[in-house]
C-alpha cells in the first residue's frame, strides 16, 4: 500500500470518514457513469483522489488485458464449418442401410 492510500495524519477522524465516503460514493457511481458514455476522468472526485485514480488505472489495465485475450474476429471459415456440421446432423439416418463399419 502506498502512502497515498494511508489516512492523512492531518485529517480528523471525521475528515477521514468523509474521504472514505466520497471514495465509496464515486466507486458506486462508476458503472452508471461509464454506461452513460461519460468520461470518468472528468469526475471532480477522481481528479483529486489518488486512491480512486489508482483504482481506475488498475481497472483499465485489467480491461486491456482481457481485450487482448479474446480474438477480435472469428475466422472467415467458421460459419461454413457450423453450417456443414448442422447439415450433417440433420441428415436422416436409416439403421438398415447406415451401418457402422466398427460393428461389422
Amino acid at each position: 500500500m502506498t502512502d497515498s492510500f494511508l489516512p492523512n495524519p492531518d485529517h480528523s477522524p471525521q475528515q477521514a470518514a468523509a474521504a472514505e465516503q466520497a471514495c465509496a460514493s464515486f466507486q458506486a457511481s462508476m458503472p452508471a457513469i461509464l454506461a452513460a458514455g461519460e468520461d470518468l476522468q472528468l469526475d471532480p472526485h477522481l481528479r483529486s483522489c489518488p486512491r480512486c485514480q489508482a483504482l481506475v488505472r488498475d481497472l483499465e489495465a485489467i480491461a486491456e488485458a482481457a481485450r487482448q485475450l479474446m480474438p477480435a474476429d472469428p475466422p472467415d471459415t467458421l460459419w461454413d464449418q457450423i453450417q456443414r456440421a448442422i447439415a450433417l446432423e440433420e441428415q436422416p439416418t436409416n439403421p438398415f442401410t447406415d451401418r457402422d463399419p466398427a460393428h461389422d
